[in-house]
């Protein structure tokens, strides 16, 4: 496309010739030409550029305006403007690409469009030899892809590479250059027409035979072609102001103030129309038309007439205010002689009156076969035959305007109020309040459009005109599109819609808005936030597009999403101020409306408002810190709070219980000094104890030898303390040695060991307890002669322990053993120790004793009787009556049968089932393997106690735990031991001897040797593989994950790498390791 082609040209001319002013003269006065303008429209250039007057212009396919000027080249692309300094004249031309080419004053070359829309300018003057370098274009043409620049030095051809000069000869050079512009009487029909003189009129543009433009000195307009308005102008030959107008199929009739004129369109010129006066021989006022039938009565101040063809007849002379044409040959008017019907006879038309009362009526409408119209008396009603009328109830005073028909809806508008007629009730009832109320009170007049849509035309009072289109009367919300252009053909006095086109007759003009020449928005449009430095509640947005349309402004509007649905009203403002959103996530979306009315598509932006600072996340995350915090302090202090109260109810209760526990803990000595504690703990569970039968006690009687006559001649008092510092000390020796106390009957003093833990040691210990209590009496009536003399007598048996009643319950024995131990102590010697022969079996390996014989006993016969002399020499330290660490040794070893039915019977009996290997049997193997190891190795007694002590504790830890039960067996002994009298020192070597069992074996000393050897003598008996199947199976069942490979392999490597320490354990080995290795290689269990 380029600028003025040869065709262009012919349709140039032809269009503006038949868009000019009439052609022809007024004439004969009777007949004149008109012509149907379209609207050009005014283009808005940037002020930034408008002092230098333009010269050159053109328009590329995106609507990118260049305007050469004579400093340089301005372009306008939308929003963004720019302008390079260049040399005028400055010419452009393009094709389809982004690339476009220029010449300027001694200098050509490209303009280059960028992506963000601006140019860049590419010179290719260096292409040109420098003699010719200095030139001034007349013009630019692109021609099939050629370019041809036309310069006051010769025509050249111009492409990216080169710079050709043309031959004044060549056939490429066009006969008559496009820069000679249009013709003379053209520029002054245009410039008459936009208001600028024609020799300001620089050039003349064609664009896609769709839009022309007109370039002047300072402005530049615009017309398309077809334009959806176009204009037909009266004014021009004198019709008068235009009163009313009546849209026919082949014409248009105009009421003025001057007479009835008709306009029909020339069938032979596109655009031209012929205006005929109907009454050219008088200048009469017509301001009402009615038409029935073909027929069309016109009436005005003067007279009735009915317009023909060419003519219009009069039919009586008068001033009417309203005409309704009932049928054809009748027509109803009203005026100052009331309601006169016409009708056309034989010999012409004939009036009679109807109604002289009502003068002055008017707005007469047609609804149902009747015609209604107003006075000043009411509301009234008059049928087809105009023979009948009736007026219409209604009880208001208020003014009455006028009535419309609407729909299927007869409505009287008045001052006040709108009515609409009821059929049924033939009245009118007042229009309920909403929306079409409203909207009908501020409108003139209301047309049926297509697809039930309206056209409603509202006029102001400063004679400007708005018509609106719509498609519901009844919702606020429905759309109502708005023509911005429609205000700037002044005040409209009537409309009709015929054939998609709306009639807009003002006071010198009528104005067709064709809508099948309506197209969508091409210009886009785009919104952008701006920056403000207003309230932070305050947001803006600029609109960008229809950046050329300058009268009328474009409008625009938006809405704010989500879930808003109502649009703002029309503005032509491009900046919007939004305030009072909260903040979250929003949208806007805009749209624009151009002169013609038409709307753009909706663009939307999506943009967000950052809450407060208080309202932020992070300002959240601190009000919870602060609620947690807070609920954390209260809680504290809630917490406290209790806490202090728990405290004083703790104090008050640590208080009592202080009482309580110290009461308990009195009342349990006591109870504990009168009962044993295991007796003690059945009474307090229980209520009451039950008896235990031991039987092996040893039970002491002592007396003092003439108890009675000493009572009868020793003061109470002294008696009393004298017995108990004697009891006293008696009661520190029977604790001593583990000696249970019974009870003292006046000076008889009785107690018994083996109770109520039954032990082998007891006969020992109780020999030893009165040994004492005698040496205690000696060192006393040494100091002192009163002493008395103390008879001790001791024996050895079965008894039965318990408590019997519940009154005053006290601890006591029974049995034989009791009374044969009484019967020691009164058979004894005062200052001896008096046993019998069981208890001297028991002893006599640990004391002296001095043979009695048999002696008498009351009740039983003669019983064997000793006299317990001292210690043995060899037990006792310097011969004295103190045992030494021999008598302490032998004691133990005496112990370690207890230790062992207690390990044997109470605690390994108690072993898991799923120990295969390590059963009971297994253990007192050891323990046996153990003592003949020892004894075969000559170990001392007090070494063998350990090695045997810790072959007997070294499985008990398996009870609680399969791995690394060792280390549980050495926590064992330290609980059961000292209860059997162990020392600190053997305890600990005790634990150390069963940790030196635990494999990689590490000894360090001949007993860890002799304890390993005693264990691991199972590898050398020939039943060895039948233990590895039940110590394999043991593994298995504790949740070892071995396999069977790898537990060969392990038990190879032990015997292949373990061979015993000492010399008595390889001797009773009975199975080498290699023997061993090779059988359980042979094995195929595993």
């Amino acid at each position: 496309m380029n600028l003025f082609f040869k065709s262009y040209r012919i349709y140039l001319i032809f269009f503006l010739l038949i868009t000019s002013e009439s052609c022809f003269n007024w004439g004969l006065a009777q007949q004149s030409k008109l012509n149907l303008v379209p609207w050009i429209q005014e283009i808005n250039l940037p002020s930034e550029y408008s002092e230098i007057p333009n010269e050159t212009f053109f328009r590329d396919l995106e609507g990118t305006l260049f305007i050469g000027k004579e400093n340089g080249l301005s372009i306008l692309n939308g929003p963004h403007s720019s302008h390079f300094p260049m040399n005028g004249p400055v010419y452009v031309c393009g094709d389809d690409s982004d690339t476009l080419c220029y010449v300027a004053r001694d200098d050509l070359g490209f303009l280059v469009k960028q992506e963000d829309y601006s140019f860049r300018i590419i010179s290719r003057k260096h292409l040109i030899p420098t003699a010719r370098r200095s030139f001034t274009p007349s013009g630019i043409q692109n021609r099939s892809g050629a370019v041809f620049i036309y310069t006051d030095k010769g025509s050249f051809q111009f492409s990216r590479s080169e710079v050709k000069f043309l031959d004044k000869q060549s056939e490429q050079i066009d006969a008559k250059p496009l820069d000679s512009g249009p013709d003379r009487e053209f520029l002054e029909i245009i410039g008459d027409r936009i208001g600028i003189p024609s020799d300001a009129i620089r050039q003349v543009f064609v664009w896609n035979k769709s839009e022309i433009w007109i370039l002047g000195a300072y402005t530049l307009h615009q017309i398309y072609d077809p334009s959806p308005l176009k204009l037909l102008e009266t004014g021009s030959v004198s019709t008068g102001r235009i009163l009313k107008s009546m849209v026919l199929k082949d014409r248009i009739l105009l009421g003025t103030s001057r007479g009835i004129f008709s306009v029909t369109k020339d069938q032979t010129r596109r655009d031209q129309w012929s205006m005929v006066d109907l009454l050219p021989e008088s200048s009469q006022s017509i301001h009402l038309f009615s038409a029935v039938n073909g027929q069309v009565f016109a009436a005005g101040s003067t007279g009735l007439y009915l317009i023909t063809d060419s003519l219009a007849e009069l039919i009586d002379k008068g001033s009417f205010t309203g005409i309704q044409a009932l049928r054809k040959g009748s027509v109803l008017v009203s005026g100052q002689e009331g309601i006169v019907s016409y009708k056309l006879s034989y010999d012409g038309w004939k009036s009679s009156s109807v109604n002289t009362s009502l003068q002055y009526s008017h707005s007469f409408t047609n609804y149902i076969n009747n015609t209604f119209f107003l006075c000043n008396k009411g509301v009234f009603r008059i049928n087809n035959r105009a023979d009948k009328i009736n007026s219409i109830p209604l009880h208001t005073d208020e003014l009455l305007y006028k009535l419309l028909k609407v729909e299927q809806d007869l409505l009287l508008i008045g001052s006040q109020q709108i009515y609409r007629y009821d059929r049924n009730e033939e009245i009118f009832h007042p229009l309920p309040e909403g929306h079409r109320s409203e909207l009908l009170s501020n409108s003139d007049m209301i047309l049926p459009a297509s697809n039930g849509n309206f056209w409603i035309l509202q006029n102001s009072g400063d004679f400007l005109s708005r018509v609106l289109y719509t498609s519901n009367l009844d919702e606020p919300t429905a759309t109502y599109a708005a023509f911005p252009v429609l205000p700037y053909l002044g005040d409209v006095v009537d409309m009709a819609f015929a054939d998609s086109v709306l009639f807009l007759t003002g006071k010198d003009k009528i104005s067709l808005f064709d809508l099948h020449s309506l197209k969508g928005v091409t210009d886009l449009i785009s919104i952008k936030r701006l920056e403000s430095e207003a309230a932070d509640d305050m947001l803006s947005f600029q609109i960008s597009g229809l950046y050329l349309q300058r009268l009328p402004e474009p409008l625009f509007r938006y809405r704010i999403g989500p879930g808003n649905t109502t649009w703002s009203g029309w503005s032509s403002n491009r900046n919007y101020k939004v305030s009072g959103l909260k903040h979250g996530k929003y949208s806007i979306d805009v749209q624009a409306m151009d002169l013609y009315g038409r709307v753009s598509e909706a663009p939307q932006m999506p943009f967000s408002i950052a809450p407060p600072f208080y309202l932020a996340w992070y300002a959240y995350v601190i009000y919870g810190l602060l609620i947690l915090a807070g609920l954390f302090l209260f809680q504290k202090w809630n917490l406290l709070s209790s806490h202090r109260a728990v405290l004083r109810i703790e104090e008050k209760m640590e208080l009592r219980f202080k009482n309580l526990t110290a009461e308990k803990e009195q009342s349990d000595k006591l109870v504990a000094e009168i009962l044993p504690e295991e007796t003690a703990n059945q009474i307090k569970n229980k209520g009451k104890a039950k008896w235990d039968k031991y039987e092996r006690a040893t039970v002491l009687f002592s007396d003092i030898q003439g108890f009675t006559k000493i009572a009868e001649e020793m003061n109470p008092e002294k008696l009393i303390d004298e017995l108990d510092t004697f009891f006293f000390h008696f009661d520190s020796v029977v604790e001593k040695y583990n000696i249970e106390k019974i009870k003292t009957i006046g000076d008889a003093y009785m107690a018994a060991g083996g109770i109520p833990y039954k032990n082998s040691t007891n006969p020992v210990e109780v020999v030893m307890a009165a040994l004492e209590m005698q040496c205690y009496m000696q060192q006393l009536k040494s100091s002192r002669a009163e002493i008395w003399d103390l008879r001790i007598g001791i024996h050895t048996g079965p008894v039965i322990a318990g408590v019997v009643g519940h009154k005053k319950i006290s601890y006591d024995l029974w049995g034989d053993t009791v009374n044969t131990a009484s019967r020691m102590e009164s058979s004894g010697t005062p200052g001896r120790i008096n046993i019998s022969g069981i208890t001297y079996s028991m002893v006599k390996d640990y004391f002296l004793c001095e043979y009695r014989g048999k002696l008498p006993v009351k009740y039983k016969g003669n019983i064997d009787m000793y006299y317990v002399n001292g210690l043995r020499p060899e037990l006792s330290v310097d011969l004295k009556e103190i045992p030494n660490r021999r008598f302490f040794l032998k004691l133990q070893l005496l112990r370690l049968g207890d230790l062992e039915d207690k390990v044997f019977n109470d605690i390994l009996s108690q072993l898991p089932e799923a120990l295969y290997f390590h059963t009971l049997e297994y253990a007192k193997k050891e323990y046996m393997q153990s003592f003949l190891l020892c004894r075969s190795e000559g170990i001392e007694q007090e070494d063998r106690l350990l090695v045997r002590s810790a072959a007997l504790m070294q499985f008990t830890g398996l009870i609680h735990e399969y791995s690394n039960f060792e280390n549980r067996s050495a926590v064992l002994c330290r609980e059961i031991l000292p209860h059997f009298d162990y020392s600190e020192s053997q305890i600990d070597q005790i634990c150390n001897l069963i940790l030196a069992t635990k494999k990689p074996f590490h000894p360090n000393n001949r007993l860890e040797k002799i304890l390993i050897d005693a264990r691991m003598e199972f590898i050398g008996k020939p039943d060895y593989t039948d233990q590895m199947k039940l110590l394999f199976k043991e593994l298995k069942e504790a949740g070892s994950k071995i396999n069977g490979q790898q537990f060969k392999k392990q038990q190879q490597e032990l015997l292949f790498g373990f061979e015993f320490y000492t010399l008595a354990a390889q001797r009773m080995r009975e199975v080498s390791g290699s023997d061993q290795m090779s059988t359980l290689d042979l094995e195929r269990w595993i």
